[in-house]
């Protein structure tokens, strides 16, 4: 009789590093090779360490899945997961990157300007990065009469940028006070900045 060989396995995970954005899982994948096919089939109670407590982590046959919140700091996490059974511990390390999802501002300066019929007059818009990767953003403009013509000199682009808007009031005829709404567009997210009233 050929004696069994005594009961040991190896355990690794893929892949060895997986980005997310926050809110979202991640998920690997383990597998486990046995000393003796005989072993096929045995129970492993798990254990894992090294993420945030704001993660919730789910283990199944052959996954492990890693969900982020919105409570979850950006960062990398290099985590050790574990599987034991019969006495026999063995661990693999993986890395969870979680990124901050794209947030930007958007500003508006002067905060009010007059301009006389026949006139122009322009405006900076700043759209700052506050977190994330950047993402392409449009600009436009709402709150002026049909008879202003305006344009910007850059209608869109990369957070951090600065736009010019030009006001043109050569054939205006309705003088007045107007509040004019800057929206910067994402297509997930939209930013709205107002003027002081522009008379």
């Amino acid at each position: 009789m050929v004696p069994r060989a005594p009961f040991d396995f190896t355990l690794s995970i893929s892949p060895s590093s997986l980005t997310v954005k926050k809110g979202e899982a991640a998920r690997f994948t383990w597998s486990v090779s046995y000393s003796d096919p005989i072993y096929q089939g045995t129970t492993f109670t798990w254990d894992i360490s090294g993420l945030d407590p704001s993660m919730k982590v789910n283990v199944g046959r052959g996954t492990l899945t890693i969900g982020t919140s919105d409570a979850t700091p950006p960062g990398s996490y290099t985590f050790t997961f574990m599987l034991s059974a019969k006495g026999v511990t063995r661990f693999v390390t993986a890395t969870l990157i979680v990124e901050a999802l794209f947030d930007y501002s958007i500003s508006i300066s002067p905060p009010s300007q007059t301009v006389n019929i026949g006139e122009k007059t322009s405006y900076t818009i700043t759209a700052n990065l506050i977190s994330g990767t950047a993402q392409p953003v449009s600009l436009t403009l709402s709150g002026l009469p049909t008879d202003i013509s305006y344009s910007f000199s850059s209608a869109s682009g990369i957070p951090s940028f600065v736009s010019t808007l030009t006001l043109d009031a050569k054939t205006f005829s309705s003088p007045g006070t107007y509040t004019l709404k800057i929206t910067g567009v994402w297509w997930r997210t939209y930013k709205k900045r107002y003027s002081n009233p522009y008379s």
